[in-house]
């Protein structure tokens, strides 16, 4: 099966998908299904450094512009 940024099914670890920033910074990051394109800043394996999250983002383009898939 894809990954689907838009179908939170077809996530490995559903219901967060791991992100890593682009850039210098290369912060982690999660995008949690059902927040639509929010990304709170922490990973997987350690939790949310928040419940805010970071920043929201319009549409998945906007979101990958700034956001890789780990």
């Amino acid at each position: 099966m894809t990954l689907d940024i838009h179908d939170g099914d077809t996530w490995p670890r559903w219901p967060l998908l791991p992100l890593i920033e682009r850039g210098g910074a290369a912060r982690a990051g999660i995008m949690i299904d059902g927040h639509g394109f929010a990304v709170y800043l922490g990973n997987v394996f350690s939790g949310l450094e928040s419940a805010d999250p970071v920043v929201r983002y319009d549409s998945a383009e906007d979101l990958l512009a700034e956001w890789r898939i780990d």
